[in-house]
């Protein structure tokens, strides 16, 4: 039964009669079989091909495959039949007669004829018929076996520019192959211009004094120039083998003895690798260690460079072989081997088949085994190997592992060795990563250790900024500003931290009523970049009016903020700072003052605020009447600016005023210029309705794409996160596409939507809502 369903199978995978597929189908194979150079194929299926389906279509494809075959007979060396081929294609097929013909004055130059060529070339040039001549040209660079038979020919006259390029072109490649030359003694190649048919003859002369010269970048500058069709092209694979940019295994038999004579018999070499692997691959022990012991000891006498990586690969081949190690072991000792290098090549075939464990282990006896002979910075690289290596084992086993030998595995063990044997950057910031990440208290000794090591290196001296601010040192995180700013002046941490450190101080002293100490923090504020910028003077004022000393001294603070803000102003930042302080026993009871905002002051005094609440990262809470007031004058608001208006948005964004940074949006895309995406982002934020989903996405969309081209990438990422929203009048109702289904916005598309939204009216028109009756809702029950 097995053998008869063997059959049935055999039968059911039998081809089909070339006439039995389509015509369309069989062109296609025929052209596939071109391009993969099956050309007798490609014509016993054309030739089908023309019986079953006749026409122009078929017979085309038929001189396109004769042609084809021709060309291959000619490849292969068989000439006669080449020919013989093109007489039979011009007597078939006599449209064929023009490629035949430029096909057999092609094959007849490369057999050593050029008596058709070059009356081609001299009725070419009479009738000055510039595509013939290129044809010509263009034969003579494929076919052309030596340049001196065109510089001999009787053919052309003595002063043709062909005839003199050729002696040239064979003048410099005879003088480049004579023997090894220096760089600036390559004969200068002016007569044989880069278009002549005879360049590449020169250019495979350079070829060769580069492979010579062991001139990589020549050789490899030389092998783009020279044209792959030429005849001098195919003495390139020897010429990389010789300068070392390819194995010798690719070289067939020709090319292996010319290597050999060349290069010392390093063909023979080679063979005999490959039958060492061999004799490894079958189990063959005696034979592969007597080949691995001869082997050691040639190479060692030809390039001593060699033999540890020689001994590597060695080592590894046997390891996968599972052929027994002591027999290496004996090769390697007799050939001079030292024992840590043993252990070294040990470790890395462990490392390669996985045995993690003992890869540890044979790195430990390699550091043993050389003791100090081996450099710190070797010593360093070794360990943190070990830390790569312990960090996969660690991984493997898990958080939870109960393995007794985790603690050996541990990466910090290693890491810190490392940083014993050689403190650099390389060895120190791995270590304070996984301690960070680990949230381990060292992480800042092994700061100070880098720090003490390298005073000069930023990392430590940021880590160390970081963790004593997160502490509250504020004294002590000074201090490392200012090495910051010894080290790099134009850092952002030294350019802002001071003032964020200063106010971080002062505010915790008022919050401890240590009010002596604030105003000292207050002080140095002062003095800063940020502390100098009117901006900002208000806030500090405000601080001073809270860490004042007595009332005479807050009665002056008040009166310079009122003088600065007005007092509904002071009063709204005294009120907004308080709830920033926390601490309300410790801070003096604010004035109690009337409340209500100026009207033509709130946009001002409201944008104002929110720039410096922005910029020291704290939330501004606007009352209920500053937000009404405010949204009655944004309707007579007729000249704003992108400075007012972008915090003002931030701040009603954060709040969930919708109508209001609705009203805010479309004054920034009317009058925002360069920054209209960031107002196309607080427009598309602005609708959080059912109805107003289409607007959002598109205004989001565009933001992101204008953000994308203008390289601001946080409101990309903002206008990337705001198009999956996570609103309670949304739920689950809506299915959002995915982002990468998306295609990209045009300029058109972009434009269309700033100008709609920008001309959209100030009024959000708001769906009718039927109220819902009580028959209504006792329809969704079932009685």
């Amino acid at each position: 039964m097995a053998r008869g369903s063997r059959r049935k199978r055999k039968r059911g995978r039998r081809k089909q009669p070339p006439g039995a597929a389509s015509p369309e189908r069989s062109r296609d194979r025929v052209r596939l079989l071109l391009e993969r150079g099956r050309t007798r194929e490609a014509v016993d299926l054309a030739r089908e091909l023309t019986k079953t389906h006749p026409g122009d279509d078929s017979e085309d494809l038929l001189i396109r495959a004769r042609l084809a075959r021709a060309g291959s007979l000619a490849d292969a060396g068989l000439l006669r039949d080449a020919l013989r081929l093109l007489d039979h294609l011009e007597v078939k097929h006599p449209r064929a007669r023009e490629e035949t013909r430029w096909l057999r004055l092609a094959i007849e130059v490369r057999s050593g004829r050029l008596d058709h060529i070059l009356r081609e070339l001299a009725a070419a040039e009479a009738e000055e018929d510039d595509a013939r001549i290129a044809r010509v040209h263009d034969i003579l660079r494929r076919e052309m076996r030596n340049p001196a038979i065109v510089a001999e020919t009787p053919l052309l006259p003595p002063d043709h520019p062909l005839r003199k390029e050729a002696a040239a072109a064979a003048r410099i490649f005879e003088r480049l192959v004579s023997g090894p030359q220096a760089p600036n003694e390559d004969p200068p190649a002016a007569a044989v211009p880069r278009r002549s048919p005879f360049a590449p003859w020169v250019l495979a002369g350079r070829a060769i004094q580069a492979a010579y010269r062991k001139d990589v970048e020549t050789l490899r500058r030389l092998e783009r120039s020279l044209p792959a069709s030429s005849p001098p092209s195919r003495i390139l694979p020897l010429l990389k083998v010789m300068a070392g940019l390819a194995p010798p295994a690719g070289l067939d038999l020709a090319e292996g003895r010319v290597f050999d004579a060349v290069e010392g018999g390093r063909g023979s070499l080679s063979h005999r690798l490959r039958k060492l692997e061999k004799e490894i691959e079958e189990g063959e022990a005696g034979a592969a260690e007597t080949s691995a012991f001869r082997l050691v000891r040639e190479i060692r006498t030809r390039d001593p460079t060699l033999v540890p990586e020689f001994q590597r690969l060695l080592w590894e081949a046997w390891a996968r072989s599972e052929l027994p190690l002591e027999i290496l072991d004996d090769v390697f000792t007799d050939t001079g081997c030292s024992e840590s290098e043993m252990y070294r090549y040990s470790a890395l075939t462990l490392e390669r088949h996985g045995a993690l464990y003992a890869a540890l282990g044979a790195w430990d006896s390699f550091l043993e085994k050389a003791g100090t002979r081996l450099p710190p910075r070797e010593i360093a690289m070794v360990r943190l190997r070990q830390a790569r290596l312990a960090a996969a084992l660690q991984e493997d086993l898990g958080a939870e592992s109960d393995d007794p030998w985790e603690v050996i595995v541990d990466p910090l063990l290693f890491l810190d060795a490392a940083a014993e044997a050689f403190p650099c950057a390389r060895t120190f910031e791995p270590l304070m990563d996984t301690l960070t990440a680990r949230g381990r208290k060292e992480a800042e000794a092994v700061a100070l250790r880098w720090h003490e090591s390298d005073p000069r290196a930023l990392a430590p001296l940021l880590h160390l900024l970081h963790s004593t601010e997160r502490r509250g040192a504020i004294r002590k995180a000074l201090k490392w500003i200012e090495k910051i700013e010894a080290v790099e002046p134009c850092h952002p941490e030294a350019r802002g931290g001071r003032f964020r450190l200063l106010l971080a101080g002062a505010t915790y002293r008022i919050r401890r009523a240590k009010f002596h100490l604030a105003r000292r923090d207050i002080e140095d504020l002062r003095q800063t970049p940020r502390g100098a910028d009117p901006e900002f003077q208000c806030l500090l004022d405000g601080l001073s009016w809270f860490a004042a000393e007595g009332e005479t001294q807050r009665t002056a603070t008040l009166r310079s903020m009122d003088a600065d803000l007005g007092e509904h102003g002071t009063d709204l930042l005294l009120r907004q700072m308080e709830r920033q302080l926390g601490a309300k026993r410790f801070v003096p009871r604010l004035p109690s003052r009337d409340g209500r905002p100026p009207p033509g002051r709130v946009i001002p005094i409201l944008a104002r605020l929110a720039r410096v609440f922005i910029a020291l990262d704290w939330t501004l809470f606007p009352p209920a009447a500053w937000k009404k007031a405010l949204r009655a004058a944004l309707e007579s608001w007729t000249d704003p600016s992108v400075r007012d208006l972008d915090p003002l948005c931030r701040i009603m964004m954060n709040e969930g005023e919708w109508d209001i940074l609705y009203l805010l949006s479309g004054k920034g895309l009317l009058h925002g210029g360069a920054q209209r995406y960031r107002f196309l982002f607080y427009r598309g934020q602005s609708f959080v309705e059912l109805h107003e989903m289409d607007r959002r996405r598109s205004c989001l969309r565009a933001a992101q794409e204008l953000a994308r081209r203008a390289g601001d990438r946080e409101t990309e990422a903002e206008s990337r996160d705001g198009l999956f929203p996570d609103l309670p009048q949304i739920g689950v109702l809506m299915d959002f596409p995915a982002e990468e289904d998306e295609t990209p916005l045009s300029r058109e598309d972009l434009a269309h939507i700033i100008e709609f939204e920008a001309n959209a009216p100030l009024k959000r028109r708001r769906p009718r809502r039927r109220r819902k009756k009580i028959r209504d809702i006792a329809e969704l029950f079932d009685f």
